[in-house]
């Protein structure tokens, strides 16, 4: 858990390429997923951010459901106004 609460404050601290060495060690677990769904999302990588914020939350993790409801409105928002204001459809 150590690389895992190192990488947490590194990602706190905007130090994304530091976060990401911590992360690299910090196993498979489903807060470290989620930290790799966060820094994911803090690169704008956001369908690798999707993959790991379900595989969290999949697990159990409140935070990965929360960022994942988060994700789904910004993607949301966007697609409004990359077409003036009207939702895409699909």
């Amino acid at each position: 858990t150590a690389n895992l609460n190192a990488a947490v404050s590194q990602l706190q601290m905007g130090n994304l390429n530091a976060a990401s060495r911590y992360l690299a060690k910090a196993g498979e677990g489903a807060e470290a997923t989620h930290a790799r769904g966060v820094l994911a999302m803090l690169r704008g990588e956001n369908e690798k951010a999707r993959a790991c914020f379900e595989r969290a939350a999949a697990a159990g993790l409140p935070e990965a459901k929360e960022n994942l409801k988060l994700l789904n409105t910004d993607s949301l928002m966007t697609t409004e106004e990359s077409t003036g204001g009207e939702k895409e459809k699909k």
